[in-house]
């Protein structure tokens, strides 16, 4: 079953609030936002116990991983440690604060005997979100530690004790779980919305800086493509942010490309790369006609993106700056020009003069002299 994230907060807060037969695993594509979900927005709504999160890229062995919850659980209170240790090895005072005590709690943690070491893990408490297991190469690691957390949520005498392990158990990952029916008690799916993708916090700070239109084009963009990975929306955001943040500090410049132009320009660049997987050299050529290679670009949101991405007053070294081929501040003579305020002169070979705030006598003299020759003009301003 799928949920939006108003949902699966209240499903997620749900299981967590009753004992389980196995652990709870969050499942969803990279760069959709779990982890985000996870240490972000549910901490919001579940205050009952303390989280604690654990990455196990690098971890090579079930020994590894246990030393990972120490760090990540006792170090943070060392008066925690030290209490299970004087409690179960009779040792003394023991200091706390700084990195070398925790390097002799390490080593000390290390030269005690397997049974106590177990005995401490037992003692914990808190809810342990497990990230990144499907990056651990060897299987079995990965099918051992699920085995080893199983075994310490069935066994805890503490009911606050519980395990969320985040995963994307589609093909892409290649992650399997052995005896996924036992050790795993329910399973949520993490689909998200763009809506929910575009109300978090890194991505509305980036759209800080956006006019109103403009951001409101993103939105829109981001929307109508269901784009939901975080990570192509943050890599459009870093490529067209700068440009926003340049103007911001730069307010004597005006574009020299309507910014909505270049913003669906640059998003359809990415949109095509990394959803309809166009090649990137076919991106960068300057082309005026929709590739018909590949049916995504022939249908109609292909030949819009395709459009878009090559508008007329796009020009290959901006697509260059889409790519990282360029710099931004290799484009910035193509997207700024610095504005000088219009002459009388100017004024009076504009289609609707009357619009300006401008002195009426001299304005008349302007246009007489004009008429008459003595300021040069082209008249075909006037009647083209």
């Amino acid at each position: 079953m799928e949920y939006s994230n108003s949902n699966l907060i209240v499903k997620t807060i749900h299981l967590l609030s009753q004992k389980r037969d196995g652990l709870i695993l969050l499942d969803g594509n990279w760069g959709t936002g779990k982890t985000y979900f996870i240490k972000h927005r549910l901490p919001n709504y579940y205050d009952i116990n303390t989280f604690y999160y654990i990455s196990l890229l690098g971890i090579k062995s079930l020994s590894d991983f246990k030393a990972k919850i120490i760090d990540c659980y006792y170090l943070q209170d060392i008066n925690t440690l030290k209490s299970g240790l004087e409690s179960l090895s009779g040792i003394g005072s023991i200091t706390s604060g700084s990195p070398a005590s925790a390097n002799v709690i390490n080593n000390m943690f290390n030269s005690i005997g397997a049974s106590v070491r177990e005995n401490i893990l037992s003692k914990l408490d808190g809810i342990f979100i497990l990230d990144d297991i499907e990056r651990i190469s060897d299987t079995s690691l990965a099918n051992e530690i699920l085995t080893y957390c199983h075994s310490l949520y069935i066994t805890a005498s503490n009911p606050n004790l519980d395990f969320i392990i985040i995963a994307n158990s589609s093909s892409e990952s290649g992650l399997k779980i052995e005896h996924k029916e036992k050790i795993i008690a329910e399973t949520l799916h993490y689909n998200p919305y763009p809506q929910e993708i575009l109300e978090m916090e890194i991505i509305k700070e980036r759209l800080s800086h956006f006019p109103q239109q403009d951001r409101v084009l993103f939105e829109d963009i981001a929307k109508n493509n269901e784009i939901v990975n975080i990570r192509i929306l943050m890599r459009m955001l870093n490529s067209i942010t700068p440009i926003y943040e340049h103007l911001e500090v730069n307010p004597h410049l005006s574009w020299s490309i309507p910014s909505t132009t270049l913003l669906n320009s640059m998003c359809s660049f990415f949109i095509l790369l990394f959803l309809h997987n166009r090649p990137l050299d076919e991106l960068l050529k300057s082309q005026d006609l929709t590739p018909t290679s590949n049916n995504d670009t022939s249908s109609d949101s292909g030949s819009r993106l395709w459009s878009s991405l090559n508008n007329y007053k796009i020009t290959t070294e901006l697509k260059k700056y889409y790519s990282g081929h360029s710099s931004l501040q290799d484009i910035l003579d193509i997207l700024f020009h610095e504005s000088k305020p219009l002459t009388l002169r100017d004024i009076a070979s504009l289609t609707r003069p009357e619009l300006y705030e401008i002195n009426e006598d001299e304005f008349s003299k302007t246009l007489i002299n004009l008429i008459c020759r003595d300021l040069n003009c082209d008249f075909y301003n006037w009647f083209g």
